[in-house]
């Protein structure tokens, strides 16, 4: 587990952050509900939107990969951390 830091994000990259995370309709999604495979990551993922919305996702790593747009928001969040860190993350 890696704890990142809040990062400013200029605006068109907030913009594209935004992009991705309604393509994958994350209010959407449920947490997994099924056990783990050996050496399976879960991914916790929080989301605030204004207004005191809240959002909290559990996914077991085969189940982002199954799906195109959940997969391609993690791409988009890796991105991000690798400018704002120096240092790609692993998910």
């Amino acid at each position: 587990e890696t704890p990142y830091d809040e990062v400013v994000l200029a605006p068109s990259d907030c913009a594209a952050l935004w992009v991705a995370i309604d393509a994958a309709e994350l209010g959407a999604v449920s947490s997994s509900s099924r056990p783990g495979v050996p050496d399976e990551s879960k991914f916790t993922m929080g989301l605030e939107r204004g207004m005191g919305v809240t959002l909290d996702v559990e996914l077991w790593q085969n189940d982002v990969r199954e799906d195109p747009a959940l997969t391609a928001l993690l791409q988009v969040l890796k991105r991000r951390l690798a400018e704002a860190y120096g240092v790609e993350p692993v998910f």
